[in-house]
């Protein structure tokens, strides 16, 4: 296949050679038109080319100065706030079933019992979040929800949302952090056909989430 390029190469370069040489024969005006074209053309680009170069060194001696700094990790991925909604993209893998719609209109997801947000959020500063949970297939289960910060456990309040709850907790500063994996645990879980046989639905389903908000 290698040596097939090659001489289809060959051959394509072989024929401009040969219209070129039939140029100059026949037509040396037009050739050396053509070629002073040409060179103009080729300087041009290698102009260009150049000051792309320039450019390019100049923007990866920027840009390394700003991640040395840890300026670029601050102000372009992480967000001073986020907020996440049922109806955004949340995977199975993070604990999350398809987008549902309660009988008054409002998105909701069913969650597993374990369920996690990785969050782009800037830790310079202590934050504060709110977990809203509209109803649980269990109500005990409300009751129940643990809330871990990269891995480790952190205490919450709860206050009555009307319906359902609404779970506030605090993240410390910490700079250290490009992504905050806020991660919840339910009590337990539940298949709905199995609390009721004229149920055909065989999913874990713990509680409904609504939205989370971190400030």
């Amino acid at each position: 296949m290698y040596n097939a390029i090659l001489e289809e190469n060959s051959e394509y370069l072989q024929q401009k050679i040969d219209d070129l040489v039939e140029l100059v024969e026949n037509e040396p005006e037009a050739w050396y038109k053509h070629l002073i074209e040409k060179i103009a053309q080729q300087e041009l680009l290698i102009e260009k080319l150049m000051a792309r170069m320039q450019d390019f060194e100049k923007f990866e001696k920027l840009n390394s100065a700003v991640i040395e700094s840890g300026m670029l990790t601050r102000q372009s991925m992480l967000k001073e706030h986020y907020s996440i909604k049922a109806n955004d993209t949340l995977l199975p893998d993070e604990g999350f079933h398809p987008t549902e719609t309660s009988t008054n209109g409002k998105a909701f997801r069913w969650t597993k019992q374990k369920f996690y947000f990785d969050i782009p959020i800037d830790r310079e500063e202590e934050k504060v979040f709110e977990l809203h949970l509209p109803s649980a297939i269990k109500p005990e289960l409300l009751e129940s929800i643990r809330c871990y910060d990269n891995g480790n456990e952190i205490d919450m309040t709860k206050s009555d949302a009307g319906r359902g709850v609404v779970y506030h907790g605090v993240l410390e500063a910490n700079s250290f952090e490009r992504v905050t994996r806020l991660a919840f645990e339910a009590l337990a879980a539940y298949v709905p056909k199995e609390l009721d046989p004229n149920i055909n639905d065989t999913r874990e389903l713990a509680v409904t989430f609504s939205t989370l908000i971190v400030k």
